[in-house]
Parts: C-alpha cells; sequence; structure tokens
C-alpha cells in the first residue's frame, strides 16, 4: 500500500468488486506459459488431476469435482514469459 493511504484507503472504484474466497484449506497448482483458453484450461487441469494420482491428495478432493480456479497474471499485450496457474482445491 503506498505510504499516502497507510492511515486512510483510497475511494473505492465503482469498477471494484469484493471476491468471494473458496472456504477451502488446500490447492494443488499448476503453473504453465502461453495464452490461456477453454481448451487448454481442460488440458491443464486433466494434466494436473493426472499430476496427483496415486499421491495422498488423490482421494482429498472436494466433493465438486469440477471445482477448479484458473489465474492468467499478464496483460494481454505481453506476448512472452507468459504465466498461467490452475488450482484444483482440497478439504
Amino acid at each position: 500500500m503506498p505510504q499516502e493511504f497507510q492511515n486512510s484507503l483510497p475511494p473505492q472504484s465503482a469498477q471494484a468488486h469484493t471476491v468471494a474466497l473458496p472456504d477451502h484449506k488446500f490447492a494443488a497448482v499448476r503453473r504453465f506459459g502461453g495464452f490461456m483458453d477453454d481448451s487448454n484450461i481442460s488440458a491443464e487441469i486433466s494434466a494436473l488431476k493426472k499430476s496427483l494420482n496415486a499421491t495422498a491428495w488423490d482421494t482429498h478432493s472436494v466433493d465438486y469435482p469440477l471445482l477448479y480456479t484458473a489465474a492468467a497474471y499478464n496483460s494481454p499485450f505481453e506476448h512472452e514469459n507468459r504465466v498461467n496457474e490452475v488450482m484444483l482445491w482440497f478439504d
């Protein structure tokens, strides 16, 4: 937080929205590069699930088998060294 806002927060933008975070305690995360779209999100989720097979986390998935989060960290104008992640949540 910038020094000028240490004692009082700046006015909130009309575009800002409260985020509801999952109540789950753990996440398995897989990082990948390139541009993210529906096809490679599915492929990365499948690869993440496969990497959890025969581990202690294999049986700890949440009740909702499709509960995942996808995160893209780069601006759409950045074409190199892109960082994306998919996360599966666990209790």
